[in-house]
């Protein structure tokens, strides 16, 4: 855009798309904040069962194993709403790099 240019109003079409994607973000991100949530009361649930409960036979650390098993589980959800818009970008170009390859 050169200088004094007015930019141009985004049309109703434009402004509905923005909006559906805004809204499908804001969406993503308020089920990430429910899983972490989720995470957090269950697995301090568990250590203090554990904590309550560790004198009583070899059991060990065992709170361990859901606390890691469910906390990969959320990297990934956090890495994905994280990363949400480039992986879309990403996946846009793969669509037409594949398009393209089909028209030949």
């Amino acid at each position: 855009m050169e200088l004094g240019e007015k930019e141009e109003a985004p049309s109703l079409q434009e402004e509905e798309d923005l909006r559906t994607k805004a809204e499908e973000r804001v969406k993503e991100r308020i089920g990430l904040y429910w899983d972490i949530a989720a995470y957090l009361i269950i697995n301090g649930f568990l250590v203090i069962l554990w904590a309550l409960t560790k004198g009583e036979g070899n059991a060990g650390y065992w709170f361990v194993w859901p606390l890691l098993g469910w906390g990969i589980g959320l990297l990934f959800h956090i890495f994905g709403v994280v990363t949400g818009e480039k992986s879309e970008a990403v996946r846009e170009r793969m669509i037409q790099k594949e398009m393209e390859k089909m028209k030949k």
